[in-house]
């Protein structure tokens, strides 16, 4: 995420899905679909829960099938279901993921960069709160996940390079991701085959 400022993730992504096949540039996966920017964020670049909840409501609400989140919801890393504060980050977020399935929508999500075994008993978290000073903590993300990446019924996606190898930075987690999709490496183990120059995604 951006330090400060508007970030073009979302631009990235609407491309690789549903660029259009119209022999300019990339063509996405699925150039016939529509999609709607529903944005969650401030303009620093924070996902912050009152939003993301709306975010979910809304997409449910106005007949969205797909929702992507490439986000965690801040300022935590990983929410702990036994703090307070924490907690309820967790709830209000999988009460507003539930309901949107109700209503027929899928949730996607990446899996995240961190490099970070989701399924392992204890991860080192160094960068949460993330708009405050931050603190150093060990966390069980069985009690602790990563929102809303790891909510029940969220299809939880890693990245892969161009050999079909996980990406470096990708977390990873039997039992916690769903699904491996391309997500772009660019060093020497994952070389492409010509005439790829390198193994990033392009997109608008």
């Amino acid at each position: 995420r951006p330090a400060a400022g508007e970030s073009d993730h979302g631009t990235h992504v609407a491309g690789t899905i549903a660029a259009a096949k119209n022999d300019f540039g990339v063509t996405g996966v699925a150039p016939g679909v529509k999609v709607s920017g529903i944005k969650v964020s401030t303009p620093d670049g924070y996902f912050y829960t009152e939003a993301v909840v709306c975010g979910f409501l809304w997409a449910a609400e106005n007949g969205v099938d797909v929702t992507n989140n490439s986000y965690y919801t801040d300022p935590w890393l990983f929410a702990c279901k036994n703090d307070p504060d924490q907690g309820a980050v967790v709830e209000s977020l999988t009460r507003a993921v539930t309901y949107a399935e109700r209503w027929g929508t899928v949730n996607v999500a990446a899996a995240g960069n961190a490099r970070h075994d989701l399924s392992s008993r204890s991860i080192v978290d160094r960068t949460s709160p993330n708009d405050s000073e931050t603190v150093t903590r060990t966390i069980d993300p069985r009690v602790c996940p990563d929102i809303p990446t790891m909510l029940p019924g969220v299809v939880t996606v890693s990245a892969t390079g161009a050999k079909g190898l996980k990406s470096s930075y990708s977390n990873y987690g039997k039992g916690v991701i769903d699904v491996a999709a391309p997500g772009g490496y660019s060093t020497v183990y994952q070389t492409p085959e010509p005439p790829a120059v390198n193994g990033l995604i392009l997109s608008t």
